[in-house]
């Protein structure tokens, strides 16, 4: 398990890599315009601030999410919540 406290990752792509394990960030800030934060990993943000870098006039920022359940995966309850700037 990796756990970052009070950390700031700031990049314009691929800015988190969670590839693989668990994963903890409390109090962090990330920042980017693409592909912020991806990969297999089980991760809890918490009380993190993700704040999206505006882009070019002729492009656009599109914010996802994605939930992978295995079935090795016993509990059923999940929770999605997330806050977002522009800047």
């Amino acid at each position: 398990m990796s756990a970052f406290y009070e950390c700031r990752f700031n990049r314009y792509q691929d800015t988190l890599y969670t590839h693989t394990s668990r994963q903890y960030y409390r109090d962090c800030v990330i920042t980017s315009t693409i592909n912020f934060i991806f990969g297999n990993a089980q991760v809890v943000l918490q009380n993190c601030l993700i704040q999206v870098h505006r882009c070019m006039d002729n492009q656009q920022n599109i914010m996802m999410g994605r939930t992978a359940l295995q079935k090795e995966q016993k509990d059923n309850h999940h929770k999605h919540s997330y806050q977002a700037t522009l800047t």
